[in-house]
């Protein structure tokens, strides 16, 4: 029995019993059992608002804290600046 190739379609290869092969005739091996799909459940609009909401103030804190860590950064940068050019100044007071 030689049937069209199918793909992607698991329930139609199931249907192919036997497969043709150079050497002859072999048994097709048995379909892969799955569980079902669960179904999602459809969220009201008041936990969609909730979960955006507490997204947002996830984000929030995350952009708080990078901020923070770059206006430290900056800081230092600066403090190392007026350090060095402190330095420079001495140097060139002196005779």
């Amino acid at each position: 029995m030689t049937n069209l190739p199918t793909t992607g379609n698991p329930a139609a290869k199931a249907g192919q019993k036997m497969e043709m092969s150079s050497k002859g005739t072999k048994q097709a091996e048995p379909p892969i059992e799955t569980k079902p799909a669960k179904k999602k459940r459809k969220m009201s609009k008041e936990a969609k608002e909730r979960v955006r909401a507490k997204t947002h103030a996830k984000h929030k804190v995350k952009h708080a804290i990078a901020q923070a860590e770059k206006d430290a950064r900056w800081k230092a940068k600066q403090k190392e600046k007026e350090e060095r050019e402190m330095l420079r100044k001495m140097e060139d007071d002196l005779p």
